[in-house]
């Protein structure tokens, strides 16, 4: 029998995540069951120093859905989506942070969001209806970066690193040529490559908690992004004129992404 093209595939960037992946994934398949779709995981391990490969590899061994596929030497969130995405089966794609920051309920009415005719579908923390709880120095990061990039970019979007967003597969394909951060810069560059290329962009509101005071710093957070952010306005006028005109056909991409 012919093999059923998946409707959607779910990447996993898996980075030193044996301790979660597990309660991931588990969470990701009680949410998709009862949808009555068809789906793939591909928990891609990029790195891990700990048992991430092998946690992964018994997951796949216990469901048929969980594929593992496993690169040590080029660690890196952006890479490790982009690759799962050239990788997948599905007719959409998405991607959710390994620690599932974000509930996996939402992955389905991202999807929905697709079908509907938008290209890219984003969960938003700061969305307008939106209720997040956060440690405040988080909090005044978040905000004060999202709107500088919406700023500088004219993105018009209200997020732009939140860690759940989908998308149609044809479509992110032709981007992933241009898209240059291997790291968490990704999902921002991502993001303003589609509105370059007039991609129509759905952002849906969440409800989540971080009630927990995170161990993230906000002076090594302004140390990564804001190098990237300034890269990025550099490169924007000849990439517009690329992207506008790219005609680039699927198959060819990716060699160009890897």
């Amino acid at each position: 029998m012919p093999k059923i093209t998946p409707t959607l595939s779910i990447v996993i960037p898996a980075h030193n995540a044996s301790k979660y992946l597990k309660s991931t994934i588990d969470l990701i398949l009680r949410q998709l069951e009862p949808v009555g779709i068809t789906y793939e995981i591909l928990v891609m391990e990029n790195g891990s120093t700990d048992a991430t490969c092998q946690v992964a590899e018994e997951l796949a061994r216990e469901h048929p859905q969980v594929r593992v596929l496993s690169d040590a030497t080029h660690p890196g969130k952006g890479r490790a989506v982009a690759n799962g995405i050239l990788q997948s089966h599905g007719t959409y794609a998405c991607f959710c942070d390994a620690d599932l920051e974000i509930s996996p309920e939402h992955i389905i009415p991202l999807l929905q969001a697709l079908k509907e005719g938008n290209q890219i579908a984003t969960v938003s923390k700061r969305h307008p209806d939106s209720v997040v709880t956060s440690p405040l120095r988080r909090s005044f990061l978040s905000i004060g970066y999202n709107s500088l990039v919406r700023l500088i970019f004219r993105t018009g979007l209200y997020s732009h690193q939140d860690g759940l967003k989908a998308f149609r597969k044809e479509d992110i394909l032709r981007l992933l040529p241009y898209a240059q951060d291997t790291g968490w810069f990704w999902d921002t560059e991502v993001l303003v490559l589609a509105k370059m290329a007039g991609y129509h962009i759905k952002e849906l509101p969440i409800h989540c908690d971080y009630g927990w005071e995170s161990t993230f710093d906000p002076l090594s957070g302004v140390g990564y992004f804001l190098p990237r952010l300034v890269s990025l306005l550099f490169r924007y006028p000849s990439l517009r004129r690329k992207v506008r005109a790219s005609r680039v056909p699927s198959q060819n991409l990716g060699r160009a992404a890897l």
